[in-house]
């Protein structure tokens, strides 16, 4: 039997039906809906919002702050509002959703994914696997 070890800030909320695999981190002001599914090594970054039914696969990073190298022209140290997962969502593995992005309902977004900040996804919409929506862009519905 594996021990199972979390790191869950007392601040956030979860439904009473999460599941969660093994070693899953979820920071200060997270929300997660019922009937969600957390795969292992899971980390919800502070003030995320996942909605209902939403699956998010192994080593997957939600809320993730960006980087900012020194030289950067893009990249700006603003405040960010926090990554929001909608109802009924599939996040794959080693995806990784920035603080900012808004992901639609029944939204795949396939493993090694990457969704940054800025970046609106409709409902109903695919992100295949290895893809990167960069910053600034918004995706229609399906």
């Amino acid at each position: 039997m594996i021990e199972v070890n979390h790191q869950i800030d007392p601040s956030a909320q979860l439904a009473p039906d999460v599941q969660m695999g093994a070693f899953c981190v979820i920071e200060q002001d997270v929300t997660i809906g019922s009937g969600c599914v957390l795969g292992h090594h899971v980390v919800i970054r502070a003030g995320s919002v996942i909605k209902n039914g939403v699956r998010i696969d192994d080593f997957a990073c939600i809320g993730k702050c960006p980087m900012k190298a020194k030289n950067s022209a893009v990249t700006s140290d603003e405040a960010l509002s926090p990554a929001v997962i909608g109802e009924e969502s599939i996040i794959g593995c080693h995806a990784i959703i920035y603080r900012g992005a808004m992901i639609g309902q029944q939204v795949l977004t396939a493993d090694l994914a990457t969704v940054r900040e800025h970046v609106t996804v409709g409902d109903g919409t695919i992100i295949g696997r290895g893809a990167a929506i960069e910053s600034c862009c918004e995706i229609g519905a399906n």
